[in-house]
C-alpha cells in the first residue's frame, strides 16, 4: 500500500480524490513540500493537499513512491545515520525539487 493511501485512511469522512480537484497545490508546489511530507513534518493542511494532490496525479504519485521505497531502504541499510549525512540528503533533495540540478 502506497504512503498516500495509508494517509488518506487515516482520515476519516473525508476524500482525498474528490478534494483533489479542488486543490490549488501545483505538481511544482508537490516537489517543493515532498521531502517534508514524507518525514511528516508537513502541516495537516498541506499534508491533505499533497495527498490528494499524489493520489490524483499520477507522476508525482510514482515520484513520491519512489521516494518512499529510497527512505525506506536507507532506513533498513542504517538504522542510524549521522546528524550531518541526514542534513546533506535533506539539502540535496530540496535542492532537487527547486532546480532539477543537483549540480
Amino acid at each position: 500500500m502506497s504512503f498516500f493511501k495509508k494517509f488518506k485512511k487515516k482520515q476519516t469522512g473525508k476524500n482525498l480524490a474528490e478534494n483533489a480537484g479542488n486543490s490549488a497545490i501545483s505538481c511544482r508546489q508537490v516537489g517543493q513540500d515532498l521531502q517534508s511530507f514524507l518525514d511528516g513534518e508537513s502541516t495537516e493542511i498541506t499534508a491533505e493537499a499533497l495527498a490528494a494532490h499524489l493520489e490524483a496525479c499520477k507522476d508525482c504519485g510514482l515520484e513520491a513512491e519512489v521516494y518512499q521505497k529510497i527512505k525506506d531502504a536507507l532506513a533498513r541499510r542504517a538504522p542510524e545515520l549521522a546528524d550531518d549525512s541526514l542534513a546533506r540528503l535533506h539539502s540535496f533533495g530540496k535542492q532537487l525539487a527547486e532546480s532539477g540540478d543537483p549540480e
